[in-house]
Order: structure tokens, then sequence, then C-alpha cells
């Protein structure tokens, strides 16, 4: 009776710190700001075409930006953003690429 005792207070003690571990994970996202941080509706930046790819990502980063200064410019940084991504295609010699995410702010 003494094991079984032991046994469930383990398995209970288990189940608490896994129910504590997931829900800590859950609510921060692998990338961006750090929990707590304060975002806005996602943003998509105007088509932005260079012949570079990475160019391209530039141009469409520094599109995105400025539209999000205009939410606030607290939000406007890039690597705050969370869920931030680039969408590009290629036509002929030229890159066009849009830039997206949650602008944040610490």
């Amino acid at each position: 009776m003494k094991m079984l005792k032991l046994s469930l207070a383990a398995a209970v003690v288990t189940l608490a710190t896994a129910t504590l571990i997931s829900s800590a994970h859950a609510s921060r996202p692998a990338s961006g700001p750090p929990h707590g941080a304060v975002c806005k509706g996602f943003l998509h930046s105007n088509v932005a075409k260079a012949k570079k790819l990475s160019k391209a990502k530039q141009r469409a980063r520094r599109k995105w930006q400025t539209k999000a200064a205009l939410v606030g410019l607290s939000y406007r940084k890039w690597d705050w953003a969370r869920v931030r991504h680039y969408d590009c295609t290629k036509k002929g010699k030229w890159h066009h690429c849009r830039a997206a995410g949650y602008p944040c702010y610490k």
C-alpha cells in the first residue's frame, strides 16, 4: 500500500510539472519578442523588386517597417515582429517580395 501511495504521488507531481512546462511553452512563440510583448494586427508590405533576392527582401522589409511605424514608432522593428516571413516570386530577372508579420514592441 505504501508503494502505491508513492507511485500515485509521483504521478501527480509529474503531471503537474508537465502541465506547467507545456503552458509556459504555449504562451511564448518560437521567434520574435519575449512573452508579454504587445502586438498589433497582421501587416504585409507592398511589393518590392530587385534583381537579387536578398535586395528584394531588404526592400520589402523596409516597406513593412514603414507601414508598421504608422501603427506606432515602437512597432517598426522587424526583429521584434511575430510570425514574420517573406512571400517572394521571380519573374524573368526580377525577384518580387513582400514582407509580412505581426508588429510588436517589448
